[in-house]
């Protein structure tokens, strides 16, 4: 078939080129517009929840001294012990009677001190253990020398000397001689800086996802706490910051080595805490949000665009200004078919601007939480874990102190039998601070005790408390035992034994304390997961619990009355508890975003509120929506009023090609491709297509174009790695398999990569089958077809496992699928399945001309159980679709109608074919339902009494049947004008007629008419 083809007018030409410049323009407008809009409402949200955060700081700042004297008055108070049982045991005299380096060098040992000396008044040292740097003669040791007038133990007060800091505890011996501990406070040090200094007060403050907080000193605006330890200790003035800026609440940007940051300050403890976030994050935030959005409006407004001159292009040489095409405004011309045209594809764009834009937000938000909530719980996972390590330190510490107490005891009592007395264990107690000591036979019996029950003997009972104690009795050296409640007292008391043995090792008993464990659990409370997360700040109002692993209830949450309940009374569901959880969750009325993190006890959550996410997102995608409708209405304006009616240059009409009307089931006429080019492997020609199938085709290259771009940042993300963007989170899978954006986000991805790849290896195979034998192109189609339902059902299969859908249940459900089927649900089934098969297959479609059986008619709908086809008389049959088969469509330009007779055999066909040639023109002018020919389709059988011929001719479908019978009245008329017979049944009674012959004439023009007919019909074949 040809072509019809049209040149453009120069006046739409240059509207053309005009609409391409204020579409860039607009793109260009809206992309400033939203991008200024987005930071300004991202840099103010972010002050706010900067605000915000700073507000808990001063808690966590005021627990954090408490908890700093809380750990330095236990290390103090043990250290005071040690000072009064070094000067106890000098007093006396419990090893020698004269004090000498060597008998302190002993008491350091047994004491576990750096150094350990005795002073007079003035300072001079008598004795010591080992070598001190100090001078005790000055001022600065005066603390000690209080011990002389209080008769207590000395404050502790630090000196540093060289470097170096010791930290001193005195206690007095006499009126002229005093015991002094000099330690080194390392082991103090290494716990306050765990839990008490800036570093472990704001490394768990999260900004943003790549902000941080960090500390300056109020007094020398040096760095107290940054997270890069290198900068510790150096000029904050240096780095950029300004004095003027650090004042308390204030929230203003910042240069810091010369990067921009958006900083909340807070004035705490004579610290000034930042917590900055970078300007580039809040830049970040915006851009794929409205460099996505401009992609879709890019696309609308595109689509609107070419549409329009596409239709115009259409109407050029057609339109009348005073039809129903346009309407007359004054000097210029309304459009009405192109406004009708663009007003609902402008509709449809304006709700993807808006879906797309309050999408993004919500895509960009959720991910850019995630992300700071799996940074938090790393730090939290870190922190943990350091906190795992401090509590095993500190138990370790704790057991050592009271066995060097119960040791200390042990050596008292050993070198002092006479020591072994009620009074004289109560002062040994209140020496080393304890609450009482036993002293066990080898029997184990008590001999001696300060506690309040005597005579008492260790049980042989495994269940019993103090049969543990008799593997110090069997050889053991010493036992901690951990803190319980006492059977005898029905207190809670820890206690610790020390064998004594005599000079031949054999053990003679064992010394016991007992120590109120206090202090250790207060300690301890300080690093449980409580006091971990109880500082932790997620965003401006989230916050961090846990819930117990083996009972699933909570163990940690910022509102106490839920501590200790089960999680599934607030809400929270069991399919929710699991490491690496990223997802809503409801807890008690209120509605979070969480991650989870597992640890070897609890399932650690950081959540913050719903309502912190996106809060402005509607008000910007509405904001979004009505810049693009001011955009598209101006577009629309200028597409649709003209100076004049469009007129186009002299076109040259051909006849039509693949493009055909067929007639929908309300009417209108609609233009399809014909059957014979749907399948074929050659492209439709561009001047074929309608306008809808060129917008058609541009939004495919768009999308493919998009389609294209995701593949190709998806293949840079896995190359790349330390990447914590939206893309890269999405990519890497790290969010909870369900229903929410995530899950479509990688739904699009996966869509795409697979659709992407599925097209090029189809054109691959496209390319390969042309130019291959008839073989090679059955055999490369039948892998085309193979590879396009493999790839749908492999993105089925996927993606219904990325929105949560259990796999397993799936081919579970499909094994349920066949037992339906063969329990009596087989033609239900077998209807709905072949109703996809049509509609993926595309065998035939709404409109199309169909013969299925001895049925020809119009397909008006395809249902998922039937196909319902409308003959030409407005009959429908309604067919199941399992049992179509054996289609034959017939949806082409025309139909034909065919129409077959007879002539007697002695008739000359020669001289029948001439007159055909003269009067098939006239019978077309006769019938004006005949679009193309009648053409003569030569003898089609040779019957019984007869020669059939064939004539067919080119019609509308619904002219078909009577034009028919229309053929069949004018080739009558005709035989009947050159008396040609028509033979039927009879009985010769007479001689038969003479028939006339052809013409030398006429047969030289019968053959040639014949020939002219063969080929002007030759691909014209009736289907009857």
């Amino acid at each position: 078939m040809g072509l019809r083809r049209k040149t453009v007018s120069k006046r739409l030409k240059r509207k053309s080129i005009a609409m391409i410049l204020v579409e860039l323009l607009f793109v260009a407008i809206l992309g400033v517009v939203l991008y200024q809009m987005q930071v300004k409402i991202s840099a103010n949200d972010q002050a706010v929840e900067l605000q915000k955060k700073m507000e808990p700081l001063r808690d966590t700042v005021a627990e954090a001294k408490k908890e700093a004297e809380e750990h330095t008055g236990s290390y103090d108070s043990m250290y005071q012990a040690k000072a009064a049982s070094l000067a106890y045991m000098i007093q006396k005299k419990v090893d020698s009677k004269q004090t000498t380096d060597t008998l302190l060098q002993k008491y350091k040992d047994l004491l576990h001190v750096t150094n350990a000396l005795v002073l007079d008044k003035e300072g001079t040292v008598v004795a010591k253990a080992e070598k001190s740097d100090a001078d005790f003669t000055y001022a600065r040791y005066n603390q000690l020398r209080t011990v002389f007038s209080t008769h207590e133990t000395s404050e502790p007060f630090e000196v540093e000397r060289e470097g170096k800091t010791y930290r001193y505890y005195g206690a007095v011996i006499d009126e002229n001689t005093m015991a002094v501990i000099e330690q080194d406070p390392a082991e103090l040090k290494a716990l306050l800086s765990d839990t008490v200094t800036w570093k472990s007060m704001l490394r768990n403050v999260s900004v943003g996802s790549t902000g941080y907080a960090f500390a300056l000193s109020a007094k020398d605006y040096t760095f107290l706490y940054h997270p890069e330890d290198d900068l510790v200790g150096q000029d904050a003035l240096d780095a950029g910051i300004q004095v003027e800026a650090l004042e308390d609440g204030n929230r203003t940007w910042m240069e810091i080595y010369g990067e921009r940051y958006l900083c909340g300050v807070a004035n705490l403890d004579d610290a000034y805490v930042i917590c900055a976030l970078p300007a580039q994050e809040i830049r970040d935030s915006c851009n794929i949000t409205v460099l996505v959005v401009l992609c879709v409006f890019f696309a609308v407004i595109t689509l609107v665009v070419t549409y329009a001159i596409f239709i115009l292009k259409d109407q050029e040489g057609q339109a009348d200004a005073s039809g129903n095409t346009y309407a007359r405004l004054g000097k210029f011309y309304f459009n009405r078919a192109v406004s009708a045209k663009l007003g609902a594809m402008i509709a449809a764009g304006l709700i993807c601007v808006f879906v797309s834009s309050l999408y993004m937000q919500e895509l960009f938000s959720l991910s850019g939480k995630s992300i700071s909530n799996s940074q938090n719980i790393e730090g939290l996972q870190a922190t943990i874990s350091k906190y795992e390590e401090n509590v095993k330190m500190l138990e370790e510490q704790y057991d050592t102190r009271y066995l060097n107490k119960c040791r200390t005891a042990a050596h008292i009592l050993t070198q002092k039998p006479e020591f072994r007395n009620r009074d004289e264990l109560a002062r040994i107690s209140n020496v080393l601070d304890v609450e009482f000591i036993s002293f066990f036979d080898a029997t184990g019996t008590i001999i001696a005790t300060n506690s309040y029950y005597n005579n008492f003997r260790l049980s042989q009972n495994k269940e019993d408390q103090s049969y543990e104690f008799n593997k110090l009795l069997a050889g053991g050296e010493y036992l901690i035992q951990e803190a319980q409640m006492d059977d005898a007292l029905g207190e809670y008391n820890q206690y610790i034994g020390v064998a004594i043995r005599n000079d031949e090792g054999m053990t003679e008993g064992f010394v016991q304390i007992c120590v109120n464990p206090e202090k250790l659990e207060h300690a301890l409370e300080k690093l449980q997961i409580a006091s971990v997360l109880d500082g932790v700040q997620i965003g401006a109002r989230g916050f961090a619990f846990a819930i117990n692993k083996d009972e699933h209830t909570f163990a940690y949450y910022p509102d106490e009355r839920f501590i200790g309940r089960n999680v599934a009374e607030y809400g929270i569901r069991e399919n929710q508890i699991h490491g690496g959880f990223s997802d809503y969750l409801t807890i008690g009325s209120g509605r979070y975003f969480a991650n989870c993190l597992e640890t070897d006890q609890y399932y650690v959550y950081a959540c913050v509120p719903k309502n912190e996410i996106a809060s402005n997102k509607v008000a910007i995608a509405l904001f979004s929506t009505a810049v693009s409708f001011i955009c598209l209405l101006i577009i629309a304006a200028l597409l649709c009023i003209n100076r004049g009616t469009e007129s186009a240059e002299p076109s040259r009409e051909k006849q039509p090609g693949s493009m055909i009307n067929v007639t929908m089931p309300d009417g209108k006429k609609k233009k399809t491709m014909d059957v014979s080019s749907r399948w074929s492997n050659v492209a439709l020609h561009w001047a074929e297509k309608t306008p809808e199938q060129k917008m058609t085709s541009v939004l495919k290259g768009l999308l493919a174009v998009y389609a294209l771009l995701i593949c190709f940042a998806y293949i840079f993300q896995m190359q790349s790695s330390g990447n914590t963007s939206m893309f890269a989170y999405i990519i890497n899978g790290g969010w909870e398999r369900g229903l929410n954006v995530f899950a479509v986000t990688g739904c699009i991805f996966v869509i795409c990569i697979v659709i992407t790849l599925t097209i090029c290896i189809q054109e691959i195979l496209r390319v390969l089958s042309n130019i291959s034998s008839a073989q090679g192109e059955t055999v490369f189609r039948l892998i085309s077809s193979f590879v396009k339902y493999a790839s749908v059902v492999a993105l089925l299969y996927y993606c219904f496992a990325l929105l949560g859908v259990d796999t397993g249940t799936l081919l579970a459900s499909a094994g349920l699928l066949g037992l339906m089927i063969s329990l009596g649900a087989q033609k239900l089934v077998s209807d709905i399945l072949a109703g996809l098969f049509i509609i993926f297959e595309g065998e035939f479609r709404v409109g199309d001309i169909v013969t299925i059986g001895d049925w020809r008619g119009t397909v008006v709908e395809i249902g998922i159980r039937t196909t319902k086809i409308e003959e030409a008389g407005g009959n429908i049959k309604v067919i199941n679709n399992s049992a179509i088969s054996g289609v034959i469509n017939m949806t082409r330009q025309y139909s034909f109608a065919a129409c077959d007779f007879g002539i007697e055999y002695g008739e000359s066909l020669e001289r029948v074919e001439y007159i055909l040639k003269e009067e098939l023109p006239r019978m077309r002018e006769r019938l004006p339902a005949i679009m193309n020919g009648p053409f003569y389709k030569g003898v089609s059988a040779l019957g019984d009494n007869s020669v059939n011929i064939k004539i067919v001719a080119q019609c509308a479908e619904g002219d078909r049947i009577q034009l028919m019978r229309d053929l069949n009245r004018e080739v009558k008329l005709l035989f009947d004008k050159y008396e040609i017979n028509i033979p039927f049944p009879q009985v010769v009674l007479n001689q038969p007629a003479e028939f006339k012959k052809a013409t030398e004439w006429q047969k030289m023009q019968a053959d040639k008419f014949t020939e002219e007919q063969k080929e002007l019909a030759k691909k014209l074949e009736d289907e009857q």
